[in-house]
């Protein structure tokens, strides 16, 4: 749980403050957060949208770009051992994100991103 509150903290922190060299600070955050598979997945999805003609999107926070007026409304919820939640409102609609983690050495990492779509 300290992992993704520590990781988003960052990572949001950064959309929210909108530096110079805004992608190259999240593709180090990235880096040092996830594993190999879920770098890959976060490239697919933004590639996917891609082809829709959307550029930049996040599968870390399930959209283009975060407004930190959403961070209030941010909560984790751990599933089982290795799984969590975090959920943000944004207007009226809760995103969802189910996070794998694994351990590697001393390290938690994220291994694994999963988007919940509202049914």
């Amino acid at each position: 749980m300290s992992l993704l509150k520590t990781f988003y903290a960052a990572y949001l922190s950064a959309y929210c403050s909108m530096p110079e060299g805004l992608v190259p600070r999240l593709v180090a955050l990235r880096k040092a957060h996830l594993m190999p598979s879920a770098l890959m997945q976060f490239e697919q999805s933004a590639n996917e949208y891609k082809l829709d003609g959307q550029l930049n999107y996040d599968i870390l926070i399930d959209d283009f770009d975060f407004d930190c007026l959403w961070i209030p409304s941010m909560t984790y919820k751990q599933v089982d051992q290795n799984t969590y939640q975090m959920q943000y409102t944004k207007f009226s609609h809760v995103n969802t994100i189910t996070i794998g983690v694994v351990k590697q050495g001393k390290e938690y990492k994220i291994d694994k991103i999963q988007i919940e779509k509202m049914k």
